[in-house]
This record gives structure tokens, C-alpha cells and sequence, in this order.
């Protein structure tokens, strides 16, 4: 399932993907890292204490911009 979420924001042409998830003992830290997701920080909502994650993807996965013609 996160491959495919990984393969859609790429599709659509995105840098990086971002979510959080809960800070808790039995959270998914751990399987989100090993996915290749970084911690990048913390964070409270409604009082639960999350984790904020980031991976970014690779540069060549981007469209380059078109090239000038020159005649």
C-alpha cells in the first residue's frame, strides 16, 4: 500500500510525501523508517502526540524543464 502512495506522488510529480502518525510505544515509527521515511519532527493534535514523516524522492524522478531551441 505505501508503495503505491510512494508511485502516486510521483506520478503526480511530487518532491517529497509527508504525514504524521502517533507517538505511541506500539506506533509505526519503526515500519515507516525502514520504508525509507525520516523522522523530521513532533507534534500535538487534540492533545496526541504525533510524529511528523518525510522521504523524499529522488530528483531524476522529476521532469526536466523544456530546452531552449537555438537556431
Amino acid at each position: 500500500c505505501m508503495q503505491q502512495i510512494d508511485a502516486l506522488a510521483i506520478a503526480h510529480g511530487c518532491t517529497s510525501l509527508r504525514f504524521d502518525a502517533c507517538d505511541a510505544p506500539a506506533g509505526a515509527g519503526p515500519f515507516y523508517r525502514k520504508l525509507g521515511y525520516h523522522l523530521r519532527g513532533h507534534m500535538v493534535f487534540n492533545r496526541v502526540p504525533l510524529l511528523v514523516f518525510e522521504k523524499t524522492f529522488r530528483s531524476q524522478t522529476r521532469r526536466a524543464p523544456p530546452r531552449a531551441v537555438v537556431q
